[in-house]
Parts: C-alpha cells; structure tokens; sequence
C-alpha cells in the first residue's frame, strides 16, 4: 500500500486500510467505533483554536475517546469475533 493510498482511505474510510482488505485483527471498524473516531477528529480541531479556559474539557473528551477505543480494542482481542457496536 501506498501513502497515497493510505490517505483516501484514510479519507474515504476513516482508517488507512480498504474495507475490503482490512488486515487489523477486530476487523473493519462498526459503527459505534467509527462515531468514536469521528468525535476524537472533532475534539481535536475543536483543541486547536480553542480559548485556554476551554481545553482542559476538550482534554478529558479527548481522553475518554481514547479509553472507549482502547477498551474495545482490548474486548474485541479477546474473541473470535468483534463485540456488538452499543
């Protein structure tokens, strides 16, 4: 895979990977992982133009985001099969 490539799926697809051909061990990211994401995107472009009395909270949301992932992650290694999007 190119970077090129990597970059509109990353694009298209939200991950560096074509779903058709997505090597990570839990598989394609569902839809509650990919909300996730898309909220980490947010809180992070939110981070960069906010007012200093706002970052701290956009810190924890960050961190949050992260931890749900991880956990999932974590969840998901443990089986044979990703766990249910909730």
């Amino acid at each position: 895979m190119t970077l090129s490539q990597a970059r509109e799926n990353f694009r298209t697809h939200g991950v560096m990977y074509d779903p058709a051909a997505d090597p990570r061990l839990s598989g394609p990211d569902g839809p509650r992982n990919e909300a996730i994401k898309q909220a980490l995107i947010a809180d992070f472009e939110a981070l960069a133009t906010a007012e200093p009395g706002a970052r701290q909270a956009i810190a924890a949301r960050i961190d949050t985001h992260e931890r749900h992932l991880r956990k999932r992650f974590f969840m998901e290694s443990l089986t044979t099969a990703p766990i249910a999007d909730r």
